[in-house]
């Protein structure tokens, strides 16, 4: 270990110790985490009197995992390009004698490992650009509906004003004494009243351009029902 990690600083790579998962070594904004250990086998352990009594008669072993003799040196993460993770002691030598391709293998994923990630960065800004695109494109058409509905409602206010318009002329020839009282007003009062509120109510009376004026105030709060 002691070899690689010379190896290692000397490329500039920084190794450090860390408590959960051994030695990490850090690149840039990319990190490796590997450990050293020594290989487990499941053994089969005779039970002693005192477990038997607690398991039952019918069980006499138990299985556990034992430390060999054999040591692994394994990579605690995905490397890219389909780089090995695990190095052993076995028929192509013992671990020490493997340092070389695990440098090389180290050495090799940190650019891979840095390119994998830049891509991936690159794929999210696309999508948060696209995201953001799309709720820009959906704000503009909830405008665009909401401006046309503001214009439906004008056409229904206009509408109604000529209806109201029509009424109160039918009203002033039905009415044949104006100075009649109603309700303790003249009658006159009460036709000067609903023209009073037929022109308020007529999006016409302020002018044609004033209906476009009220429909580019719109914003994408004044209808919040939907």
């Amino acid at each position: 270990m002691d070899t690689l990690f010379k190896a290692l600083e000397a490329e500039k790579i920084v190794v450090a110790e860390t408590d959960r998962h051994g030695p990490v070594a850090r690149s840039g904004q990319d990190e490796i985490a590997f450990q050293l250990r020594p290989r487990l086998k499941e053994v089969r352990q005779r039970l002693t009197l005192e477990e038997r009594r607690w398991h039952g008669s019918g069980k006499q072993y138990r299985r556990e995992l034992v430390e060999t003799d054999v040591l692994v040196f394994e990579v605690k993460r995905w490397l890219p390009g389909e780089l090995p993770r695990v190095w052993q002691d076995g028929r192509k030598g013992m671990i020490e004698d493997r340092v070389g391709d695990i440098l090389a293998t180290l050495l090799a994923a940190f650019p891979m490992m840095a390119a994998a990630r830049e891509e991936a960065e690159e794929r999210q800004r696309l999508r948060e650009t696209e995201e953001r695109r799309r709720q820009i494109l959906a704000q503009e058409l909830k405008l665009d509906r909401d401006r046309f509905r503001c214009f439906l409602e004008q056409a229904g206010r206009w509408r109604e004003a000529g209806l109201a318009r029509d009424f109160l002329m039918a009203l002033r020839t039905a009415i044949p004494d104006s100075s009649l009282e109603i309700g303790g007003r003249p009658a006159a009062e009460w036709l000067e009243w609903a023209q009073a509120h037929v022109q308020a109510h007529d999006p016409l009376a302020q002018g044609s351009c004033a209906v476009f004026r009220l429909i580019t105030e719109v914003t994408e709060r004044t209808y919040r029902d939907r």
